[in-house]
């Protein structure tokens, strides 16, 4: 249906003894203001952590994806608070930014390109 975003997500890991699991499960949002888009491949730099710019897109859904092999990225919602990692050639899915929210990365040795998506919500 037009403006709505349907998500499907579903989890698993195993190590050794221990396994955990989350089946799919499709959840539907309501899209206020339909678009979306960029800002795409972007180069995230080491040292100083840079503020992702969206645009005219308020981003709401965010895909990212590390397309470095050997390098990873720290990413957070404040500049100084980057707690999540990001690691070479994947990507943690779907992440929802709160409203007026906004995402920082840095690359953690040496820099690399991040492709970012995103959804109005």
């Amino acid at each position: 249906m037009s403006n709505e975003i349907t998500t499907n997500v579903g989890f698993s890991m195993s190590s050794g003894n221990y396994s955990l699991s989350e089946s799919a499960s499709s959840t539907r949002f309501n899209q206020l203001t339909p678009g979306g888009g960029g800002p795409g491949l972007v180069a995230i730099a080491t040292g100083e952590h840079q503020q992702i710019l969206f645009g005219d897109v308020t981003p709401g859904f965010i895909l990212m994806r590390n397309m470095d092999t050997g390098n990873y990225v720290n990413y957070g919602n404040v500049s100084g608070n980057l707690d999540f990692k990001l690691r070479p050639n994947k990507g943690p899915g779907l992440i929802e930014l709160d409203s007026g929210g906004q995402l920082w990365m840095v690359a953690n040795t040496s820099g690399c390109n991040v492709y970012i998506s995103s959804l109005n919500i």
